[in-house]
């Protein structure tokens, strides 16, 4: 194999390891069960607390009408996790619970998005680890 070839095929690993991550991301959110209310919010997030052994954590859920699909941490590390639109699902919950989870433990390394976003802060947040391992975890439910 000459050095071409390497750099080539090394930027499709690049370009579509992630692009394959996100599609399974967004099956998983399509086939996943849809969170129509504040109660049904209220369940996924205990089931997930109980799943990841974060029963001792405080974390409410938010129900809003626009797209979205994040969690807020708190000073006395308590959280929010907000979700909406086409994001209201229980994929969606897994996805934030892991991030959340990763937290806890001291594994993360994710730091806070502010506004406005640029391309290359959505560009590094996309190819992050954290990122990849709950898409992963929201998929497939294994953790890294």
């Amino acid at each position: 194999m000459e050095g071409h070839d390497i750099l080539f095929y090394g930027l499709v690993g690049v370009a579509c390891y992630p692009l394959a991550l996100y599609t399974t991301g967004t099956v998983s959110m399509l086939l996943s069960r849809r969170i129509r209310s504040q109660s049904d919010l209220d369940l996924e997030i205990e089931i997930e607390k109980a799943r990841l052994g974060l029963q001792d954590v405080e974390i409410k859920g938010r129900l809003v009408q626009e797209l979205r699909g994040l969690f807020h941490r708190f000073a006395d590390h308590s959280y929010v996790i907000e979700v909406g639109g086409s994001l209201a699902n229980a994929s969606t919950i897994r996805h934030e619970m892991n991030h959340i989870k990763r937290m806890e433990e001291g594994r993360s390394r994710l730091v806070a998005m502010h506004k406005p976003l640029r391309i290359s802060d959505i560009i590094r947040h996309a190819y992050s680890y954290e990122e990849l391992t709950s898409i992963v975890y929201e998929a497939f439910r294994v953790r890294f």
